[in-house]
């Protein structure tokens, strides 16, 4: 009981530290600020997107930032160049979450809060 007790906190520390946080924001231009929010937990990925817009005979380049799944980055990125109505995908940049050793300091607390309760 007093294992399965230790393993329960270990495995809640470990999980709270391991949520994605990416910029969100969107802009006309080629870069933009904005907040830092937690993705959900199907997000697994921070993207930048390039976009052009055709506005009559001008062309508008955007930029939008945010979470996504890795599953979208990659089938956005096979979209580059080809045209959907007025807009032109152009680039797009995927950062994958940070591996799970980010949150090894929390998974040694755990350890050592286990080590206390038994």
């Amino acid at each position: 009981m007093e294992t399965l007790m230790g393993l329960f906190f270990w495995s809640m520390l470990l999980t709270t530290g391991s949520s994605l946080k990416c910029e969100v924001c969107k802009a006309v231009g080629n870069n933009c600020t904005g907040k830092i929010v937690e993705c959900a937990a199907k997000e697994n990925a921070c993207g930048t997107m390039w976009v052009d817009v055709r506005r009559d005979e001008d062309t508008v380049s955007t930029i939008s930032k945010g979470c996504m799944s890795k599953k979208i980055c990659k089938f956005l990125r096979i979209t580059i160049g080809i045209p959907y109505g007025r807009k032109t995908l152009k680039n797009i940049q995927c950062s994958m979450a940070p591996p799970s050793t980010a949150s090894l300091p929390l998974a040694l607390s755990g350890f050592l809060l286990k080590k206390i309760l038994l």
